[in-house]
């Protein structure tokens, strides 16, 4: 192997060889949700280069480390963002087997013009909160950002339930959608109880002026009371 780094008082020599335990480690921190050229200067300096004043080391280049890290991902991720979150590490929740992932589900749209589309929706969740769904004479909070979607997708949806104990709305869903149709929020609603093991007794929901929203928050749930938000209200009419 080429030397990845030798120091300035370093000879070739008694350079001291770490490509086998560079592999290792590298093929695991490969998996890890850190960029590849970071986890190239974190793998390498803080593991292998740090300390070592006067000894030569040969290892993998950068380059070799950071294509050799992309194969990696491409063969255990399948080559597809998407369904990197289908899998370990991204699939559960950290230090934990529980699964954060809670969806991935893909429909055809017509279009006007007789055009068609996929769109898709991406959901995740804390397994721990997702029972809070299961009581009685819900209050929901719904709202949806557009700023901090990845490229791809317009907006995220997230779902907080108003638990009673500590009289606070907590955030249970965040679901990415690449549309902001009818047809999106209804298939995240079917999508969230299918998640959460059955139906969801919702009395109040909290939502946005959007009518595509309102209108699959009344269809969904017609026997939920529809409260507008206040907030949303006076940003839209000011």
């Amino acid at each position: 192997m080429s030397s990845a780094y030798e120091s300035d008082g370093g000879v070739s020599d008694g350079a001291l060889s770490k490509t086998s335990t560079h592999l290792d480690i590298g093929d695991d921190y490969a998996l890890r949700d850190v960029p590849a050229n970071k986890k190239w200067s974190d793998e390498v300096v803080n593991e292998f280069i740090t300390d070592r004043k006067n000894q030569a080391l040969r290892t993998l280049t950068r380059k070799q480390d950071v294509r050799r890290a992309q194969n990696i991902r491409n063969l255990h991720f399948g080559g597809n963002n998407l369904s990197r979150v289908e899998v370990p590490p991204l699939l559960h929740v950290k230090q934990s087997q529980l699964n954060i992932f809670q969806f991935n589900y893909a429909w055809t749209s017509s279009l006007k013009f007789s055009l068609e589309k996929v769109e898709r929706i991406v959901g995740w969740a804390n397994p721990s909160l997702k029972s809070l769904l299961h009581y009685e004479s819900l209050t929901l909070y719904i709202d949806a950002t557009f700023r901090c979607t990845p490229a791809g997708f317009k907006q995220c949806f997230v779902l907080m339930v108003y638990d009673k104990c500590t009289s606070l709305y907590v955030l249970v869903y965040y679901v990415l959608c690449t549309s902001k149709s009818y047809d999106s929020y209804w298939n995240i609603f079917q999508c969230l109880v299918n998640s959460c093991g059955g139906s969801i007794a919702a009395k109040e929901i909290i939502c946005d002026f959007e009518a595509a929203l309102i209108t699959a928050v009344r269809n969904y749930f017609p026997e939920a009371k529809f409260v507008g938000c206040l907030l949303y209200s006076k940003l839209h009419t000011s």
